[in-house]
């Protein structure tokens, strides 16, 4: 696994943006809170392109506002795992959805392999790799995060790419790659993550 680079600074940013701004996709996944709250509060931002994996500390970063840009360009395919709490919890943070999306689950399905495949699990089928998932139910908002706890956050975006790369090869075979755009289209629309007060 390559070291993840950690973010904790505004000042950070930018360099990021400017860096995301030329991949040809972006792996994404969020670490969140939702047990004691009404709605989920992102706790940290996990990125992946061009051989590097960046930790956005989204309890030190004031906005992720210089981000957005760069995850909502359609030049990049934002590639995620069962995108769906993902999308909310970055929607609550930064009131912009992330787009345009690629679902790994949703494609997953759409070849034929198990509905609702875990990550893990997929990356195991497609890539023989394994995962760990130690750190599945850790509390998120506690500093410092511990090395377990990064390298597992990192783990969550490290294999998104060649996980796609295997989906969409197989979906174009099958002439079904139609089915996930469709499919993931619905997932950028904002009215799915506004908070309904009632």
């Amino acid at each position: 696994m390559p070291d993840a680079i950690w973010i904790d600074r505004d000042d950070e940013l930018p360099a990021l943006a400017q860096t995301l701004e030329s991949q040809a996709w972006i792996g994404v996944d969020t670490e969140f809170l939702c047990e004691r709250t009404f709605f989920p509060k992102l706790c940290l931002l996990q990125l992946a392109a061009g051989g590097r994996i960046w930790c956005v500390d989204t309890l030190r970063i004031g906005s992720l506002d210089p981000l957005m840009p760069a995850l909502t360009a359609a030049v990049a395919r934002k590639v995620i795992h069962a995108a769906r709490q993902d999308l909310e919890a970055v929607y609550l943070s930064a009131k912009r959805v992330i787009t345009p999306v690629f679902d790994t689950q949703i494609a997953a399905g759409c070849i034929g392999l198990k509905p609702q495949a875990g990550y893990a699990e997929l990356v195991k089928t497609l890539l023989d790799v394994t995962v760990p998932k130690g750190q599945t139910r850790t509390d998120w908002s506690k500093r410092p995060l511990t090395r377990e706890q990064l390298e597992y956050a990192a783990d969550d975006v490290l294999y998104l790419g060649d996980v796609a790369s295997h989906l969409l090869l197989r979906l174009r075979e099958l002439g079904r790659e139609h089915w996930v755009i469709e499919d993931c289209l619905a997932l950028e629309d904002k009215r799915l993550y506004e908070p309904d007060p009632a």
